[in-house]
């Protein structure tokens, strides 16, 4: 029996040489998947139908209802400064018209390994050196999207699923960001690793 990689491995392989859907009805319309991307061998997958496919392999590794949970909301201690739900540390703001960025305390710690991850995101900040005894590579800020005003906002959400193919790492990571997609991700999905990404918003309360 294959494993969840191994098939969406062979899924991969097999879109790359173009005949993954010799068997399927051309008559039924492939279902929409708005907001979703995939990606392989340095290029997106456009086609809806194998994009329907990858998500009816893949199911489970999506949220199915809004990252903002029922208690979450956004607290502006000052016009620079929030929290977020019940968290403690403080967000800086850097504001664009009614964009929103909110800048995390340097303390989210990074894995080269993974920085895939880290390429996918629209808003980053540099990386800050760690001692080795640390175990992890890095400490970085994380950097949270939204859209409106002090008393109305819309978080940009992405959730990721990426498939590693490598044989000295295979495996595979899902999650998601309060951030964008960064529009040059394509380049980074090397050979035939995959990374599908839903892209969205959601409305978060504003005290």
């Amino acid at each position: 029996m294959l494993t969840s990689i191994q098939r969406a491995s062979s899924l991969v392989l097999v879109l790359s040489a173009g005949s993954l859907f010799t068997s399927c009805d051309k008559k039924d319309p492939a279902p929409e998947t708005p907001g979703f991307h995939l990606f392989t061998n340095q290029m997106e997958i456009t086609d809806a139908t194998v994009k329907a496919i990858f998500l009816k392999h893949s199911a489970g590794k999506y949220l199915t209802e809004s990252p903002v949970g029922p208690t979450d909301k956004i607290t502006f201690l000052t016009p620079d400064t929030v929290l977020f739900g019940s968290s403690t540390f403080r967000y800086s703001i850097v504001k664009r018209d009614n964009q929103y960025l909110f800048y995390s305390p340097t303390v989210f710690q990074g894995f080269n390994k993974y920085q895939l991850i880290r390429d996918m995101l629209k808003y980053t900040t540099p990386k800050v050196a760690v001692p080795a005894f640390l175990n992890y590579d890095y400490a970085t800020q994380e950097v949270r999207v939204g859209y409106g005003d002090s008393k109305h906002m819309q978080l940009s959400y992405l959730q990721y699923y990426w498939i590693r193919t490598d044989r000295l790492s295979p495996g595979w990571s899902a999650g998601f960001s309060f951030n964008e997609l960064n529009e040059t991700i394509a380049s980074k999905v090397i050979g035939t690793d995959t990374l599908a990404v839903q892209v969205g918003s959601a409305a978060i309360p504003v005290q």
